[in-house]
C-alpha cells in the first residue's frame, strides 16, 4: 500500500484524519494479513483481514493500534 488513514480523536464528536505513508515517496507498505476461501450454504466466500498491533512511537499519539508492517525480506511476492 502507498499509505493508510488513521483518525485521531479531537474532541468528543470530531476526529482529525492522518494519511500515514513511507517517508520515501516511491515506497510502499506491506501489511501482514490473513486470507481465506471457504464455502457455506453452497456459496464460495472470500474473506481477509489486516493484522494490527500496538502503536510504535510514531503512531502512539494518533491511534491505539497500527497495521503490522512487514519488511521485504519477511514475505514472498
Amino acid at each position: 500500500m502507498e499509505g493508510f488513514h488513521e483518525w485521531q480523536a479531537a474532541g468528543e464528536k470530531t476526529k482529525q484524519p492522518y494519511f500515514i505513508h513511507p517517508a520515501d515517496s516511491e515506497g510502499v507498505f506491506h501489511f501482514a494479513g490473513l486470507w481465506d476461501l471457504w464455502e457455506t450454504a453452497g456459496r464460495v466466500m472470500e474473506s481477509c483481514t489486516i493484522i494490527t498491533t500496538e502503536p510504535n512511537s510514531l503512531m502512539v499519539g494518533i491511534h491505539n493500534r497500527k497495521p503490522v508492517i512487514l519488511a521485504p525480506e519477511n514475505f514472498n511476492e
